[in-house]
């Protein structure tokens, strides 16, 4: 079943697990996993990390150059919002989290221009 799976399966839809698109699946998960020890002061990002989170999901990987630098830019903005989400919990620069997944969902959606 598996092996009838994999060739309905075109190259273009099979992601290379070292690629930027599957890291910043990786990152994303981790991201909204890290989001839930956020207080409950930052309801509004948690939902918002997690939406960004099932838009990822469902990304398909692109060889288009442009789709690739969004895919960088989108890597970028989920270490920014890794930090800025640390500092969050710990009590500081809440303004600065904010701002930040603001900017990462800017940078997914951007890339979300390629999947049509």
């Amino acid at each position: 079943m598996f092996r009838l799976l994999k060739k309905l399966t075109s190259k273009k839809d099979r992601e290379d697990p070292n690629s930027s698109l599957s890291q910043i699946k990786t990152h994303m998960v981790t991201l909204n996993e890290k989001a839930t020890a956020l207080p409950d002061l930052y309801s509004e990002e948690k939902e918002k990390i997690a939406s960004i989170c099932e838009i990822v999901r469902g990304i398909k990987p692109e060889t288009n150059p442009t789709a690739l630098k969004f895919e960088h830019n989108i890597l970028e903005r989920l270490t920014t919002a890794h930090y800025s989400c640390s500092q969050a919990i710990i009590g500081r620069k809440g303004d600065e989290f904010k701002k930040d997944v603001a900017s990462l969902a800017h940078a997914v959606k951007q890339r979300t221009v390629f999947e049509k």
